[in-house]
């Protein structure tokens, strides 16, 4: 596929969803998806291509809880 496709696919994408869409979108929902599901951060590395685990964080910033706060990072995970 040649870049020109790809990016008038994108273009009709966005349109008909009322929000701009890229593939560098795909990708970050991707890095996102993994981390969460627990796939190990070296793992998610090596598959982006990535040479230095530091420049995997500003795709997952923001995205992973942290301790002690649900998913979304608004309120304490409960223990039931």
């Amino acid at each position: 596929m040649t870049y020109s496709a790809v990016k008038d696919m994108f273009d009709r994408l966005a349109a008909a969803a009322g929000f701009a869409a890229r593939p560098q979108m795909l990708r970050h929902s991707g890095t996102t998806r993994w981390v969460r599901s627990g796939v190990d951060r070296d793992v998610v590395q090596t598959l982006l291509g990535h040479v230095s685990a530091g420049s995997m964080n500003p795709q997952v910033a923001g995205s992973i809880p942290a301790e002690g706060t649900s998913k979304m990072g608004t309120e304490p995970a409960r223990c039931e």
